[in-house]
C-alpha cells in the first residue's frame, strides 16, 4: 500500500476524518502525506477600487495568522498519525490545492487522496468544486469527507 495524501485544514483533527484514517490504518496503510492549503484572507476593512487595482486599508487591524494556525493543525495531525504507528509528513501550501496535488507526484508516489471539507453549507472548498477539480488533476482515487450540516 502506497502513500495516502490527506488534504485538510480546519477539519484535520475532525472525528469524520479520523474515523476514515483509522479504517485505512486498520487495512494496512502506514504512509501519509498531509497537504494543508491556506487561503490568506483580508479583513473586512480592506476595500478594492472599482478596477480592483487600488487597495485601501482602513484602520489598523491585525489579520489572524492563518499560516501559523495551519502549521499548528499540521503538526497536531502528523503527531496523531505517528502515534498510530504511521510514517507521516506534510506541507502547508499557499497556492491552489489542485496545483499542489498536480505537482506532488514529482516528490511523492501516492495511491489515494482524501479530501476533508467543512460541512456543505459553510465549505468554501465545496463551493469552489475542489473535490471534482482534484479528481481531474490526479490519476488515483479521491475520497471526500464532508460532515453533516
Amino acid at each position: 500500500m502506497g502513500v495516502i495524501v490527506i488534504v485538510a485544514n480546519e477539519t484535520l483533527a475532525g472525528a469524520d476524518l479520523r474515523a476514515v484514517l483509522e479504517n485505512r490504518i486498520a487495512a494496512g496503510a502506514r504512509d501519509f502525506h498531509v497537504v494543508v492549503p491556506v487561503k490568506l484572507s483580508l479583513p473586512p476593512t480592506v476595500s478594492a477600487g472599482m478596477a480592483g487595482a487600488d487597495v485601501v486599508m482602513i484602520g489598523d487591524h491585525e489579520l489572524p495568522d492563518e499560516r501559523a494556525m495551519a502549521t499548528e493543525r499540521l503538526q497536531a495531525g502528523l503527531e496523531w498519525l505517528r502515534e498510530q504507528g504511521c510514517n507521516a509528513d506534510g506541507e502547508i501550501t499557499l497556492s491552489d490545492a489542485v496545483r499542489t496535488l498536480s505537482e506532488l507526484p514529482e516528490r511523492v508516489d501516492f495511491d489515494e487522496v482524501i479530501v476533508s471539507t467543512l460541512p456543505g453549507r459553510i465549505s468554501r472548498w465545496l463551493r469552489q468544486d475542489l473535490p471534482t477539480r482534484i479528481c481531474r488533476a490526479v490519476s488515483v482515487p479521491v475520497t471526500v469527507i464532508t460532515p453533516a450540516d
